[in-house]
């Protein structure tokens, strides 16, 4: 998983430590990335699962599978 444009994430961060970038600052501020957007977005992922289960008084048919795409620049 160390060749062409679908690497992993290990990959990629395997790569940035070779170039001795702080790894670990860049997971955390990631990780913040994504907290503060499902924060913002759960209103609206709340409403579309009420939407699409109407009959579940429960809340407990289905769940959403999220991902992001999180593009480093030169200066990370």
């Amino acid at each position: 998983m160390n060749v062409g444009h679908k690497r992993s994430l290990t990959s990629i961060y395997n790569i940035l430590k070779k170039s001795e970038v702080d790894v670990e600052t860049i997971k955390a501020k990631i990780d913040d990335l994504i907290v503060k957007t499902l924060l913002v977005g759960k209103p609206m992922i709340n409403h579309q699962y009420g939407l699409s289960q109407t009959d579940n008084l429960a809340n407990d048919l289905c769940f959403h599978i999220l991902g992001f795409d999180v593009m480093l620049d030169s200066n990370l």
